[in-house]
C-alpha cells in the first residue's frame, strides 16, 4: 500500500512540475502598441505566464510584410503604413501587437543657390536636397513671395516675369524651408524673330538661365551640339542621331566630347588643352570662371554629360 502510495504523489508531484515550469498560459508584450520610423528596427520584449513557463519554438507573423518585417522578434519598418505582428508558441496561444510606422522626417532643406539672376523670359531650376536624405520629398511646396516678378512651379522652375526682385521658398509640410534670392533684369537687346529663325534657326537665349552667360548675346541652336543639354535631359536616340549626321571642325577631334566641353563652358570651366580653350574663349558667350567646380552642375547635367560619355 505505502508503494502505491508513493508512486501515485511521484505521479502528482511530476504533473505540477511540468504544468508549472513547462505550459505556457497567457504571452505578455511590454507594449501593445509600437511607433517605428520607416528604416528603423527593433525587438519586441515578450514574456509568459505563468512566469515559470518555458518560452521556445515562437513562431512570429507580419499581417502586411510591405509594411514591416518580423524575424526572431526583431521588427524592421519599411514603409509607412500599419500591421499587426503575431507570435505563437508550439501549443498554439499566440499574442498580437500594432506597429505604426510613419515616414522619416525632413530636418533640413538646402537649394542649389542661395542667390541667382535670370533675364524676364528665361527660366532656370533649382533643385531642394533634404536631411535626411531618404526622407520623401513629394509635400515640398514651392513659393514665390513676388509672383508679379518670377514664378515658380512644383519642380523648382523659376520663370522671370518682371524686373525686380524675389525670394522663391522650398518648404516641407513640418514647417522646414530655405530659400533663394532671384534677381530678374530685363533683357537689354531686343531682336527680329523672324530675321533669327532664318538666319540662325531656334533662338536660345541664355541657356535658359543656366551657367555664365553674356548678358547681350543671343544664342542660337548653331552654336552647340546640343543647345538644350543644361536645361533638359537629352535621349539617347537623339544623341545618335545628331552625332551621325555631324561634319567639320571638332576642337575635340570628337563630337560626343565636344558636347560634354560645351556644357563645361557654360558653367565657365576653364580648359587646360590649349586649343580647346582658345576655341571657347573665342565665343562671346564664354565667361572663365575658376571657382567651378564639378559639383556645381544641375542635375540635368550630370545626367547628360553621363550619357554623352557613352557616346565618347
Amino acid at each position: 500500500m505505502k508503494k502505491v502510495f508513493s508512486l501515485l504523489l511521484v505521479a502528482v508531484l511530476c504533473f505540477s512540475l511540468c504544468a508549472c515550469s513547462g505550459d505556457v498560459k497567457q504571452l505578455v508584450f511590454a507594449e501593445a502598441n509600437i511607433e517605428m520610423t520607416v528604416g528603423d528596427s527593433r525587438m519586441i520584449d515578450v514574456s509568459a505566464e505563468p512566469a515559470k513557463a518555458v518560452l521556445s519554438k515562437l513562431t512570429w507573423s507580419s499581417s502586411d510584410t510591405n509594411i514591416v518585417t518580423v524575424e526572431d522578434g526583431v521588427v524592421r519598418a519599411l514603409s509607412a503604413g500599419s500591421a499587426v505582428v503575431t507570435v505563437k508558441t508550439e501549443s498554439g496561444v499566440s499574442k498580437s501587437c500594432n506597429i505604426t510606422v510613419k515616414d522619416k522626417v525632413i530636418t533640413a532643406i538646402s537649394l542649389n543657390k542661395s542667390s541667382t539672376s535670370l533675364k524676364m523670359g528665361s527660366t532656370i531650376q533649382l533643385e531642394a536636397k533634404v536631411t535626411p536624405v531618404d526622407a520623401p520629398t513629394g509635400d515640398l511646396k514651392w513659393t514665390s513671395e513676388k509672383s508679379d516678378v518670377a514664378t515658380v512651379n512644383s519642380e523648382g522652375y523659376v520663370t522671370g516675369v518682371s524686373e525686380g526682385v524675389t525670394n522663391i521658398v522650398c518648404a516641407s509640410s513640418n514647417g522646414i524651408e530655405a530659400s533663394c534670392t532671384v534677381t530678374v533684369t530685363a533683357d537689354s537687346k531686343k531682336t527680329n524673330k523672324s530675321q533669327a529663325d532664318e538666319n540662325t534657326g531656334t533662338v536660345i537665349n541664355n541657356f535658359y538661365g543656366y551657367g555664365h552667360f553674356h548678358p547681350d548675346y543671343i544664342y542660337s541652336a548653331s552654336d552647340f551640339v546640343f543647345p538644350e543639354s543644361s536645361s533638359r535631359k537629352l535621349s539617347r536616340d537623339e544623341i545618335a542621331a545628331t552625332l551621325s549626321y555631324m561634319s567639320g571642325y571638332s576642337p575635340a577631334g570628337n563630337y560626343a566630347q565636344d558636347a560634354i566641353n560645351e556644357i563645361y563652358a557654360r558653367n565657365g570651366y576653364v580648359f587646360k588643352t590649349s586649343n580647346i580653350r582658345a576655341y571657347y574663349e573665342s565665343k562671346p558667350w564664354y565667361y572663365a570662371d575658376s571657382s567651378f567646380t564639378i559639383n556645381d552642375f544641375s542635375s540635368i547635367e550630370k545626367y547628360n554629360i553621363a550619357l554623352l560619355e557613352e557616346f565618347d
